[in-house]
């Protein structure tokens, strides 16, 4: 194949000549690609059925469960010597089959930030790992594991974090994909398990899921108490990759949530496409979907009780994206959140929250989170499709607080590959050796916390006012070397009021707000509302946000 499918479809177990698709020798094999469901395959086949029934929220701990905490277990997990431990973190591959697929109706086109791009069977053939703008291929994903793994065995990596997105956007153009989604996401994970079957199937921290790992782009309905068929397939393909544990399994099935341990650190694994802004059907709106927040409560006073620290493993941020700089959540949602990870017993147990959805290598600071919370990190992503090299991640922690010490990040240069030249992965940068800032408070807190990051974005408006070298390293790998939103605030080509004006919505952006708390920051009213997707009907989000960026670009002048 053009493409040099053999690898591909080796760690797919695919058959070219068994699919039942005309240009079946340039996608893997998925189980039944050419059945479809029908007109009839609506959203009641994919809906959620949470095990907890739905209801109002606890609020946060009440003063008389605060008896219940003894202080000396809250720092028992503070008091150890530190157990230095590693995890690989990766996200948004966005898989595309139909990379460099010639171009016959719409299930067959590669998928593209912008509509008008096409990937040829010659760019592919050329370009084989990919190419910046669009999602791209199997070999992509095989390289960055297989990258990923070697460096992850040589520290003795004992922990996998997959924060979401598994399926190309535009998932809906394929000929069944209620079935070629979820075959998809089984054939990326049998990947995952094959380069990393070392470490325990506990430690495999698999099944958050991104607003492409549904038929629909943000389509999940919601509804309570019996098991859901969407979740059920994906936790039996999770099953049949060896991914999933069959008790995790059996969790997963009814809301998509689950917990496992990891040293002294309870990861709880959560759904963020149903707190979405973009959430579709949009009715019914429940307090609390699949009860996963009264979940969360529940598991992190167990870690707090039992001298536990927390890791939150999700897919889609909360707060203000910083693409066309809208909220990431429903209001709603955030505010109960935020009451959670911000309590001033509960917050203080999370060591860490993981999140991807952005394609940026960004974090977000909680302004409302008690001393000794952890950071809340955004990963860049593996798809190359909004103009960024791929990477991956190398977490440094403690494994008796969970507090991570360092991140190193691991790139490659996707323009430099080619069929004759393999792409080359290699280190990028780490956090602590690059910023000064996070550096020295993260010293005086023990590993990262809230704090250190809040400091390291104060350090960074700093360094942005006056052009400096630590904001210059930032902006380079905010997309991991590629030109970006943020690189015109660097140079001096910027007329200085509209740079001002730019950083101080970027750097409002930093803080987990909501709209109107955001809009105070930035000190104007932004039109979120005009903005806002169609409520009638699924959401075209690549149309959205390009509008929104165009809005914000237009507004601040760069």
């Amino acid at each position: 194949a053009n493409i040099s499918l053999v690898e591909v479809l080796a760690f797919f177990g695919g058959d070219p000549h068994s699919l039942a698709h005309p240009f079946s020798s340039r996608i893997p094999k998925f189980s039944k690609f050419g059945q479809q469901l029908g007109d009839k395959a609506d959203a009641s086949l994919f809906g959620l059925r949470g095990r907890v029934r739905a209801g109002d929220h606890d609020q946060s701990v009440r003063d008389s469960d605060r008896r219940l905490f003894d202080s000396n277990k809250i720092a028992a997990a503070t008091s150890k010597p530190a157990k230095t431990k590693f995890a690989v973190w990766l996200s948004d591959i966005h898989l595309d089959p139909f990379y460099g697929a010639p171009t016959v109706g719409t299930d067959s086109v590669a998928v593209c930030a912008s509509h008008s791009r096409i990937v040829t069977a010659a760019e592919a053939d050329a370009a084989p790992y990919g190419v910046l703008g669009c999602d791209p291929p199997a070999r992509l994903w095989s390289s960055a594991v297989e990258a990923a793994k070697k460096i992850a065995y040589e520290v003795n990596t004992d922990t996998l974090l997959f924060t979401g997105d598994f399926t190309r956007h535009k998932q809906h153009f394929f000929t069944d994909p209620f079935m070629n989604v979820s075959d998809l996401i089984g054939a990326t994970s049998d990947k995952l398990v094959d380069e990393f079957g070392y470490i325990t199937k506990q430690s495999r921290i698999l099944g958050t899921l991104g607003n492409d790992d549904s038929p629909r782009n943000y389509e999940l309905n919601i509804t309570n108490g019996t098991m859901n068929p969407w979740y059920h397939r994906l936790s039996t393909k999770f099953a049949e990759a060896n991914a999933m544990s069959a008790d995790r399994a059996e969790a997963y099935d009814f809301g998509g949530y689950y917990e496992t341990k990891v040293h002294n650190v309870l990861v709880l694994n959560i759904q963020t496409i149903i707190y979405s802004a973009f959430h579709y059907p949009k009715s019914p709106m429940p307090t609390d979907p699949f009860g996963q927040l009264k979940w969360l409560r529940e598991r992190l006073t167990f870690a707090v009780k039992n001298g536990m620290s927390a890791w939150i493993v999700g897919h889609i941020p909360p707060g203000i994206e910083t693409y066309g700089y809208t909220p990431l959540w429903h209001h709603t949602y955030l505010k109960d959140y935020l009451a959670i990870v911000e309590d001033p017993i509960l917050g203080k147990a999370v060591a860490a929250q993981f999140f991807g959805h952005t394609h940026t290598d960004e974090f977000r600071v909680l302004t409302g989170a008690p001393r000794g919370a952890g950071p809340l990190l955004v990963s860049g992503a593996i798809s190359p499709i909004y103009d960024n090299n791929p990477t991956f991640r190398l977490i440094e922690y403690d494994a008796n607080t969970g507090k991570l010490q360092n991140i190193k990040v691991f790139w490659a240069n996707l323009s430099a590959a080619s069929a004759s030249k393999p792409l080359d992965w290699q280190f990028g940068y780490d956090f602590i050796g690059s910023y000064a800032d996070l550096a020295s408070q993260s010293k005086l807190d023990g590993g990262f916390s809230n704090e250190a990051f809040a400091r390291l974005a104060s350090g960074l408006e700093t360094s942005a006012t006056s052009r400096g070298d630590e904001w210059a390293r930032y902006v380079a790998w905010y997309k991991a070397l590629v030109p970006n939103d943020l690189t015109p605030l660097s140079q001096a080509e910027a007329s200085e009021d509209n740079r001002k004006r730019a950083l101080k919505e970027y750097f409002c952006a930093l803080n987990v707000t909501s709209a109107k708390h955001y809009e105070r920051c930035v000190e104007y009213e932004l039109p979120f509302e005009h903005l806002l997707p169609n409520l009638e009907g699924p959401p075209d989000a690549l149309e959205y946000y390009s509008k929104a960026r165009t809005h914000h670009r237009t507004r601040v002048g760069v």
